[in-house]
C-alpha cells in the first residue's frame, strides 16, 4: 500500500468536487460541439462523466479492498509481519486507482458511440474524441486518487 502525506481537508473537498464537476462541464462542452439539438447526445454526455466518477470509485474500492486482503494473506502465510507502512500522520491509499481510466474510457466511449450515431460527425471521430476525453478524465482522476486527493470509498 501506497503511503503520502495527509492531505488538508479543504484541498481534499476541492479536489472532489472539481473532479466531480468538471466531468458534466467538459461532457456538455462535447455535446455541443458534436451533436447541438440533440437532448440524448446531451444527456449522455453529460452523464457519463460522473457515472465514470462513481464506477471508478467502486472498482477502486472492489480492487483495493482485495489487493489488501490477498496481501495481508500472502504476509500470515509467509509467517512474516507487513513493513511498517510510515508515518503515523500519513494516509494510505489503497492499490487499484488504475480502475479509474478503465471506468471512463469504457463510459466515455460509450457516450461517445451515442453522440456519434446522433450526430451529423464521423462516428470514428466521434468515438476517438471521447475516448481521449476518457483517457485524460480518468488518468486525472487517477492521479489525484494515487496522491491522496480523492478520499477511498468505504463501504456502508
Amino acid at each position: 500500500m501506497r503511503t503520502v502525506p495527509e492531505r488538508p481537508t479543504l484541498l481534499t473537498v476541492a479536489a472532489l468536487f472539481a473532479s466531480f464537476g468538471c466531468g458534466p462541464w467538459i461532457g456538455f462542452q462535447l455535446a455541443e460541439r458534436f451533436a447541438p439539438d440533440s437532448e440524448l447526445a446531451l444527456a449522455a454526455s453529460v452523464l457519463a462523466f460522473p457515472l465514470a466518477f462513481f464506477a471508478g470509485s467502486w472498482c477502486w474500492l472492489g480492487v483495493g479492498v482485495v489487493a489488501v486482503v490477498a496481501r495481508a494473506l500472502s504476509y500470515f502465510l509467509r509467517g512474516r509481519l507487513p513493513p511498517y507502512p510510515g508515518e503515523v500522520s500519513d494516509a494510505l491509499v489503497p492499490p487499484g486507482t488504475s480502475a479509474f481510466p478503465v471506468c471512463a474510457v469504457l463510459l466515455l466511449s460509450a457516450a461517445g458511440l451515442v453522440v456519434g450515431i446522433v450526430s451529423s460527425a464521423s462516428l470514428g471521430g466521434t468515438l476517438l474524441v471521447y475516448a481521449t476525453s476518457g483517457a485524460a478524465y480518468g488518468a486525472a482522476l487517477m492521479l489525484l486518487a494515487r496522491h491522496g486527493y480523492l478520499p477511498f470509498p468505504e463501504p456502508g
